[in-house]
């Protein structure tokens, strides 16, 4: 027979679930690449005088449409800042989980269930906005768009059917990575694993 290690010990020898790490990286990817994208959309909301009037000054560019364009993006400018915000402090709490997850801690753990819930009350809060104030402005945006052009009747209507269905569905598709993170860190082999250590 051979010895058995003493009960103390035991933890030690419970296979480590590998979907600890792998959410510590998945958590570092996503969160590198939503910075990335508060970056890109922090630079963009700035300039977006400069960017309506580059496009203004393209040759053959009709006018209105950057007027149109531009009026829309001042608009928005107070919702897109707010998500902006909303955007950053959801990156910095994945980082932070995915080092801790990295590190096999408990608090990884934690701070994944946070972000998750903190997630899915943003999208929540954008959801409302997207309905109350994006799809309204969006809507009149591709109505001027399209005022007075041959066959416009049809294409606002397609565009005024298209573009919202859009932006409610991306904002949907933003909810599968927190209810995954929700479900996989309170998985109980997991929540052991973590709390024993």
């Amino acid at each position: 027979m051979t010895n058995q290690p003493p009960p103390d010990l035991a933890v030690g020898n419970v296979r480590e679930p590998g979907a600890i790490k792998t959410f510590g990286v998945l958590h570092l990817v996503i969160g590198g690449l939503g910075f990335i994208a508060v970056l890109f959309n922090s630079v963009a909301a700035v300039f977006s005088d400069k960017i309506s009037q580059f496009q203004a000054d393209m040759p053959g560019q009709n006018s209105r449409i950057p007027e149109i364009q531009k009026a829309y993006m001042n608009e928005m400018l107070p919702f897109t800042w707010a998500s902006i915000a909303f955007s950053l402090i959801l990156t910095v709490m994945l980082v932070l989980a995915g080092i801790h997850l990295l590190k096999i801690r408990e608090k990884g753990r934690i701070l994944s269930v946070r972000y998750a819930w903190t997630s899915l009350a943003t999208k929540v809060l954008i959801l409302i906005g997207t309905i109350l104030i994006v799809m309204p402005a969006t809507k009149r945006m591709t109505e001027q768009m399209y005022e007075g052009i041959p066959a416009s009747a049809a294409m606002n209507g397609a565009m005024s059917g298209i573009m919202p269905a859009m932006q409610l569905l991306s904002v949907l598709a933003t909810c599968i990575y927190p209810v995954v993170v929700l479900v996989m860190m309170n998985n109980a082999s997991i929540k052991s694993y973590l709390k024993n250590r």
